[in-house]
């Protein structure tokens, strides 16, 4: 596993795109210095409700035993002969990645048949388990079924090769820490909190030799607002993808009285800074 303590927050990181680059498969898993925690929460959320956190079809047992041997093969994880519990739980309690398992079940149709998600950034796995891809990304502007990026995203996935893994970024701004993170309180308006955190996505897409199955990783970090206090130039790019947001993109995170607020918290603590 690749350790990797610091995120990547904005830049080519821009919301509401694929943005995707090529990813080494040795640089798939990463570790951090919230690996511990993180797996104490993860088998904790798991214990007091796992349908919450774990969802899993029969016909997506072998792409799950085929990543099993595959996240061996890499070292990310070690030998679990525990066959009293499902092997994407086995591979998911030891790496820090939520897991999740896409299949093709018609042509260009991509369906949600396996998961272990103990930190989902607002959305819930029972809305989701099952569907095609389109429906999943349904609340997402511009992403659900009909958008022409709905189309792009599942003919990417049928065209992808497993030597070619991909990796992309998403950040967005919050007031609250916690790691499962189903619903998004509002950031703006009256009942808003002042922001204190951001919360990155490192996104990572591997499709699976055999079974053709897409493995979709997701690596939380949270990082206090203060992270960026010393990185200007990020902060400004930060402010600047705030500004281009839509009002329904801007709804979509969360902002449903608009991104001034945050705009302008942004430029306080560059201001701080200047002093």
């Amino acid at each position: 596993m690749t350790p990797q303590d610091q995120p990547v927050y904005a830049g080519h990181a821009k919301p509401f795109s694929f943005a995707l680059e090529p990813l080494s498969l040795e640089d798939w898993i990463v570790t951090d210095s919230q690996r511990d925690a993180q797996l104490a929460e993860k088998q904790r959320l798991f214990d007091r409700d796992q349908a919450a956190v774990f969802y899993e079809t029969p016909g997506a047992l072998s792409a799950c035993l085929e990543l099993e041997a595959l996240l061996s093969e890499l070292g990310a994880t070690t030998h679990d002969d525990d066959d009293s519990v499902h092997p994407l739980w086995r591979c998911a309690r030891q790496v820090q990645e939520d897991l999740l398992i896409l299949q093709e079940q018609a042509p260009q149709e991509w369906h949600l048949t396996a998961a272990s998600l103990s930190f989902p950034s607002k959305w819930r796995l029972q809305d989701k388990a099952g569907k095609r891809l389109d429906a999943i990304h349904a609340p997402v502007p511009g992403f659900g079924p009909g958008a022409r990026n709905a189309s792009m995203m599942a003919r990417m996935f049928t065209k992808m090769q497993p030597d070619k893994p991909m990796l992309r970024h998403n950040w967005t701004l919050d007031s609250q820490a916690q790691l499962y993170r189903p619903d998004g309180a509002p950031l703006s308006g009256p009942a808003a909190e002042p922001l204190r955190l951001v919360r990155v996505e490192r996104q990572t897409l591997v499709k699976l030799p055999r079974s053709r199955a897409i493995v979709f990783g997701i690596h939380i970090y949270l990082d206090p607002l203060e992270a960026l206090a010393d990185q200007p130039v990020i902060v400004q790019q930060v402010i600047e993808q705030l500004r281009k947001l839509t009002p329904d993109q801007a709804l979509y995170k969360c902002f449903a009285c608009g991104v001034d607020p945050a705009i302008q918290q942004l430029e306080c603590l560059l201001a701080s800074q200047s002093t």
